[in-house]
């Protein structure tokens, strides 16, 4: 709020004047008694205004975070005319602006639904929106400009990616464009008639003084039609030479003066005809008009084909970029990476990568990069970084994935070449441990991490990252993901409040609101649609895949149409991506179209295949092992979270070395991996929800699988086709997902599940001593640049309690961690998920702790995945429980249902991992519980790991407890970490020793190192296979050369501690 009143009724502003002083400000509209004060806020970044406490219930409509765009506005009228109550029926609200005239101004600069806007223009009536539209300098195209009367310039217009919010508007539609300019959108609905393609929308410019004399100020604007079709009409007149009125002309000056350079002689020509003109143009009568629109438009269409279309954000001294290409050498970065580039092939920048570079990605700027897939985000990223680095800096490159922080890893580390300082440039990689410190890491150039080891490190006060002078968020989108954006969002935050002085660069997808993350970082946008390879997407129906003015045809070879489009493909030398609904359904296309992709292959493929293949075998221990290398021996590939990491790897590397022609997945192959082919198949656009059943995909989530058609350099095109059984399901993957927008993004923030434990890190890491503190952080996420603050703080507040009331947070005025909330915050888990285990630890009775007292008190936690509870389980699990009830340390009344399925969902993720360290196969667990190899060693590392937590917590309290179980967790701790008994541990401590090897050893006799550095390799290998005994022997400094079979007499080697302490092989081996 800009104005307030005093207790007197005193209309005031919020100036720094009054900052200090003890008068005590009321809102004028909520607090007719004077019993809330309101906050008056001066600080260094926004304008002074008045808040409300946290808490207070002020009018709906204005409940949305101001910004300084809207003080701004409100500062250009009379106090009278601002922030005016409006009542009607007995309804009130608060008008931002109401003229002399009564016309209500409604200042908007977030996203609104419709519904809301709607309820206003029924309730004000007579009202115009103007809205924030500053980010539209970057996909807001003008064409063939002319003038009225010198103050407003008409247009016709092609927004991209219009904001169908803004568009569902039925009142006069002013934008504001920054720069001076106000743009006017007739009344139309904007949503009927409004195309983006065929270019037949009009609205005019409009300089912001005119907009504040005629508008604010109530004098009006003349001449401008209210209606689309009443403005396409008189256009159309002003064309034909139908109006009866005298007009000025200034073609060119006044829109595109700055364009025109001496570079350019069809522009110049232009320029030089209307200087000449320019006296005789004014005043002239419309009749003579028409040819220096002809002239206007003719040479327009040239200079659009060089793409300066877009009227506010091209620069004259940028103009370099739209005419070509931009040569790598005129980049002002170190020779050696120059040659680096060079010699890497890479000679010329894409048009996305030179407006970053013209945005100052190279000087230092922050810089969001919303640009598609293959478009070249990561240069961007590298050139930053490198520059940075040359000069002594520091980069973070921050990635969502642990197997996108190793691909990028394998990249970076090419740099070591590139001599910009003494020993080349350091590339470190961090993706686990959560309770280290990794201060080793920071004697590298660039480290690799993924947002949740980046926000351990600095909950664990690692040191060098105060050294950080540049960092890349790969994926910046994911601030959407309610499990992953609340992360990222903190750690962005934190970074930024430890280093503010730091380059911050983000890469996203393409995404409804991109301006607004740009903003909130402070930084340029780089908004482009721009790609190297064509990207055609279309839909197939009956036999054709219909694109946008065209079709082709596909011969049918088989049943299913999908393995016909895949024919079709691999007939024209292209690879597939297939994107299914379920695991399931991937396996069962993957055996479907294997079967005539088989056909297609050549003897060269199929003996490369073949390796493939073996390593597959080699790898698994699985039905679904066998299942993918039956696959792969036909040329195709299923691709899911079920594979362990050794199949994804022989997959992914397979598929890029075209000797896999087709792979069928799930969606998580289109989260960031860099695995493009030429046509992209999308057989189902729905995916399962176990609350609302099958559910259409995100467009942004089609946006990012149809991003992976066309491989750069390599492919001519790239195609993305949906799959329609209908003409009119056809139509409408056309209209909600190829001709739709990406969605905007929005902050996951702000629930108790999200804050609770990244409070309690603020408060440890001392970001935030107080609620004030706490306050003035949240302000600067992400979450808090979208929406006003007052209502979280309810939360925030509800966090508090619970922390202090579990023993982690001390203090009222000043905000203390105790012992065990560092604890806490350091081991990276919820604190509610502490909670739990502290409080199940001084439950249990000492004689009934087993190890499913243990797995269960985990399990129960909410950093815990759980298993989802099928019909056949309900029975076979409830008498487990009644068999083990005495092992539990609390069993929920049957009586409460949704409880006990709680209870019997963590019983059961409980029973596979102890099948799992009782040394259960993987067949059997796979098939037991209906869940994948790589599932299996997911919930193996998330139990590992809060085990981990809970023998540090169980440390902590042990004079609490009735029984000291330090020793039981720790041994707990390594069997998860192995998958082994305890009587195994010694054994698969050794270096490529797993469980089942261990296990033959075991049941042969050999049950110790000692046992096997007195055998000899023959036996060894009888029971594990020569070359794994090799190994085991090299391992053990034995060499089968001085050991001959049945020798006694041995080499001294490593000592068993020795042998341990080389692989990191739990969270108790290397703390801190």
């Amino acid at each position: 709020m800009l104005y307030a009143k005093t207790s007197d009724g005193q209309k005031v502003k919020a100036t720094f004047e009054l900052k200090g002083t003890q008068i005590k400000f009321y809102c004028p509209f909520c607090d007719p008694l004077n019993e809330r004060p309101l906050r008056l806020r001066c600080g260094d970044e926004r304008k002074p205004h008045f808040a409300h406490p946290p808490g207070a219930e002020c009018d709906p409509w204005a409940s949305g975070k101001e910004t300084d765009w809207h003080l701004g506005w409100k500062e250009l009228v009379d106090e009278k005319y601002c922030e005016v109550t409006i009542t009607k029926n007995g309804e009130r609200h608060r008008a931002d602006i109401q003229n002399k005239d009564g016309l209500v101004i409604e200042l908007q600069h977030s996203k609104i639904n419709e519904y809301d806007i709607r309820a206003r223009e029924l309730f004000y009536g007579d009202m115009v929106w103007l809205f924030d539209a500053t980010y539209l300098q970057e996909n807001f195209n003008l064409h063939l400009a002319y003038n009225l009367k010198r103050d407003v310039v008409f247009y016709e217009y092609i927004w991209k990616w219009a904001r169908k919010w803004i568009l569902c508007t039925q009142k006069p539609l002013f934008l504001d464009m920054g720069n001076d300019l106000i743009f006017y959108i007739p009344n139309k609905s904007h949503t009927k008639g409004f195309d983006k393609i065929s270019k037949k929308n009009y609205g005019c410019e409009i300089s912001k003084s005119t907009f504040i004399n005629k508008v604010l100020k109530g004098k009006g604007l003349k001449k401008l039609p209210q209606t689309h079709s009443g403005f396409t009409k008189w256009i159309d007149q002003i064309y034909s030479d139908k109006v009866n009125e005298q007009i000025t002309i200034d073609i060119f000056l006044d829109p595109f003066s700055e364009f025109i350079t001496q570079e350019y002689a069809e522009e110049q020509e232009i320029y030089n005809i209307l200087r000449e003109k320019q006296d005789g143009l004014n005043g002239v009568p419309v009749q003579k008009k028409q040819s220096y629109v002809e002239i206007k438009q003719e040479k327009y269409e040239k200079i659009s084909n060089n793409k300066l279309t877009n009227r506010f954000s091209v620069k004259k001294e940028n103009i370099k970029h739209f005419a070509g290409t931009f040569d790598i050498t005129n980049l002002d970065i170190p020779e050696q990476v120059l040659r680096f580039y060079l010699d890497s092939g890479i000679e010329e920048l894409y048009p996305p990568q030179v407006e970053a570079i013209e945005k100052g990605l190279l000087d230092g700027n922050n810089l969001l990069a919303a640009i598609p897939t293959a478009s070249g985000k990561t240069l961007l990223a590298e050139l930053a970084m490198l520059k940075a680095i040359s000069s002594g800096g520091k980069a973070l490159y921050i990635v969502p994935l642990r197997a996108l922080a190793s691909e990028k890893f394998e990249r970076f580390r090419s740099f070591s070449s590139i001599n910009i300082k003494s020993g080349g440039v350091r590339v470190g990689i961090s993706t686990g441990d959560f309770e280290s410190k990794d201060e080793r890491l920071g004697f590298n150039d660039i480290i690799v991490a993924t947002s949740e080891k980046t926000d351990s490190l600095l909950r664990n006060e690692t040191s060098w990252m105060q050294d950080i002078t540049t960092i890349v968020v790969d994926e910046v989108h994911l601030l959407d993901s309610a499990n992953r954006g609340p992360t990222l969002e903190v750690t962005l935050t934190k970074l930024m409040k430890l280093n503010p002085g730091c380059q911050i660069i983000a890469l996203s997808a393409t995404v409804g609101n991109a301006y607004e993350i740009a903003d909130w970082l402070k930084g340029k946008l780089v908004l482009s649609e721009w790609r190297p390879t064509r990207l055609q997407e279309g839909v197939y129906l009956n036999g054709n895949i219909n694109f946008h003015g065209s079709q082709k045809r596909i011969e049918a070879r088989a049943k299913d149409e999908a393995v016909n489009v895949v024919l079709d493909t691999l007939e024209e030398g292209g690879q597939c991506l297939v994107f299914e609904s379920s695991r399931k359904n991937s396996v069962s296309f993957a055996k479907r179209a294997g079967t005539k992709v088989a056909e297609t292959l050549d003897e060269p493929t199929r003996k490369a295949l073949d390796e493939l293949v073996e390593g597959i075998i080699e790898n698994g221990e699985t039905e679904a092992a066998n299942e993918l290398a039956k696959c792969v021996r036909n040329g195709t590939a299923f691709h899911h979270a079920g594979l362990n990491s050794a199949h994804r790897r022989i997959v992914e590397d397979g598929f890029r070395a075209n000797k896999i022609k087709v792979i069928s997945s799930t969606p998580t192959l289109a989260a960031g991996l860099n695995l493009p082919a030429r046509r992209v198949i999308i057989r189902s656009y729905r995916r399962y929800d176990p609350n609302y059943g099958m559910q259409p995909i995100p467009v942004l989530d089609y946006k990012q699988m149809a991003g992976r058609a066309g491989r750069p350099h390599l492919d001519p095109y790239g195609e993305s086709v949906l799959i329609a059984k209908s003409y009119n399901e056809m139509t409408g993957l056309f209209d909600n997902y190829i001709d739709a927008d990406a969605e905007d993004i929005w902050s996951k923030l702000g629930s108790e599940n999200a804050l609770r434990t990244h409070i309690l890190s603020t408060i440890v890491n001392g970001f935030a001593t107080t609620r004030e503190g706490l306050l003035e952080f949240i302000e600067a996420t992400f979450f808090a640049h979208q929406n006003d603050t007052w209502g979280i703080m309810d939360v925030v507040d509800e966090c508090l309690y619970f922390l202090r009331n579990h023993g982690m947070l001390e203090g009222e005025g000043t905000l203390l961690p105790t012992v065990l909330g560092r604890l806490v915050s350091t081991l990276y888990i919820d604190p509610l998920s502490g909670a739990y285990i502290v409080d199940g630890l001084k439950k249990a009775k000492a004689e009934n702790i087993t190890d499913m007292t243990l797995l269960h008190l985990i399990c129960k936690t909410p950093d815990m995945r759980q298993l989802y509870m099928r019909s056949s389980d309900y029975e076979v699990i409830n008498d487990i429980i009644m068999a083990r009830s005495d092992e539990f340390v609390e069993i929920p009344p049957r009586s409460k249902e949704v409880d006990y399925e709680w209870f019997m969902a963590e019983v059961k993720t409980a029973l596979l991992v102890e099948d799992w360290i009782n040394e259960k196969s993987l067949d059997q667990i796979t098939k037991k519980f209906n869940v994948g190899e790589g599932d299996v060693h997911a919930f193996a590392d998330i139990a590992e790991w809060l085990m981990h937590a809970t023998s540090r917590l169980s440390g902590l309290i042990a004079p609490e407890m009735s029984q000291d179980i330090s020793n039981h967790v720790a041994l707990l701790e390594k069997r998860i970490h192995y998958g082994a008994s305890s009587d195994l541990i010694e054994l698969v401590s050794i270096r490529g020793i797993g469980r089942v090897r261990a296990r033959k050893l075991y049941d042969s006799g050999l049950k110790t190192v000692q046992a096997i550095r007195n055998s000899d390799i023959s036996t060894v290998s009888e029971l594990i296979g020569p070359k794994t005994a090799r190994k085991l022997f090299e391992e053990l400094a034995i060499s089968s050369g001085l050991r001959p079979s049945g020798s006694e007499d041995g080499i001294k080697s490593r000592t068993m501690s020795s042998l341990i302490e080389r692989e990191q092989s739990t969270f108790s081996d290397f703390e801190k």
